[in-house]
Order: C-alpha cells, then sequence, then structure tokens
C-alpha cells in the first residue's frame, strides 16, 4: 500500500491544468500502477493474516472500486478530459479508498 497505492494516487488526485503530454502520461502510468497493485491485492500474491483480510467481501469491493476508478482515470486521461478525470479521481477513487481506510488500516 506504502509503496505503490500511496504515491499513485496523490499522483491521481493531484493532477489538474494538465498541459504537456508528459504530465498525461504521468497519470496515466499512475493509474496502470493502481491495477497492477489491484491485482496483487487481490490476495493471489499475499500471505498469513494480509491473505485472510483479502479474501473478505469488503476487502474485494474495495479493491474492486478502486480498479475500476483507476480504469476510469486511463479514459479520461486518454480523453484528456479533466473535467472527468477529476470526476474518476474524487467520485470514484476516493471513496473506496477512504473506506477501506477505516476499515482496515489499524489491522
Amino acid at each position: 500500500m506504502n509503496s505503490i497505492v500511496t504515491p499513485t494516487t496523490g499522483i491521481i488526485w493531484g493532477a489538474y491544468e494538465l498541459e504537456a503530454e508528459s504530465e498525461w502520461m504521468d497519470v496515466k502510468n499512475a493509474a496502470l500502477s493502481l491495477i497492477g497493485a489491484g491485482n496483487l491485492l487481490n490476495g493471489a500474491g499475499l500471505e498469513g493474516e494480509e491473505r485472510l483480510i483479502a479474501q473478505e467481501d469488503a476487502w474485494k469491493e474495495f479493491n474492486t472500486q478502486m480498479i475500476t476508478a483507476a480504469e476510469k482515470v486511463i479514459e479520461a486521461v486518454e480523453a484528456k478530459d479533466e473535467e472527468r478525470l477529476f470526476s474518476a479521481g474524487n467520485d470514484l477513487l476516493y471513496p473506496p479508498c477512504e473506506s477501506c481506510h477505516q476499515q482496515y488500516q489499524n489491522q
């Protein structure tokens, strides 16, 4: 989480007034990394208690929502649409992240 998810979500949430192609690519790469992290967090690569948590329905739902939101970020980037990017980041990505933190951060 701290190595991949936190920095990549920060890039997505901090993206505004993007002008250069490289800025858009940074956001797209962050979303791709987030999808990869979500796939890792589905439990296949986890061990012990983390693997057990990843089998819980709530965890699976938060993770699926995170991946779906990242896919919407990519769509917004490809359209170079900052309004869609803002919506994907704030309306789709933030809620599952916040809910997951509330439920699992202290475990």
